[in-house]
């Protein structure tokens, strides 16, 4: 995984403004940032914008992207090193958290290249 400031992820999301950038993430539609420092500056995982701009490219709906932007979120822990399990939740607690449900299979989108023509296309992460 390689993390990427806002202004790259903004790059990469066609030069979005900063106001649109963190509107499109607070309805969902870009993932959120994380910290890399415990601090209050944010980097983005690359495969993550790219993905949302891929779905974009392939026209999938607002909800279909904001599905898309859950099971990226999700993955995140999923893919985590079995040792951060066991590090404090913030209350010194090192119960593991709860684990998450598997993601369902990505489903295809449609694909809207051709106006007449119905296909289907799957989203590569």
């Amino acid at each position: 995984m390689e993390a990427i400031g806002a202004s790259e992820a903004r790059h990469i999301l066609q030069n979005l403004g900063i106001t649109q950038f963190y509107f499109l993430q607070k309805q969902g539609l870009i993932p959120k940032g994380i910290s890399l420092t415990g601090g209050r500056k944010r980097s983005w995982i690359r495969h993550e914008i790219e993905a949302v701009v891929q779905a974009r490219a392939i026209g999938a709906t607002d909800q279909q992207v904001r599905e898309l932007v859950q099971r990226l979120v999700a993955d995140r822990a999923r893919f985590a090193p079995p040792q951060l399990v066991q590090l404090p939740r913030g209350d010194g607690d090192l119960t593991p958290p709860p684990a998450l449900p598997a993601s369902p299979a990505p489903q295809p989108l449609p694909c809207t290249r051709n106006a007449g023509a119905e296909s289907t296309a799957e989203l590569q992460p």
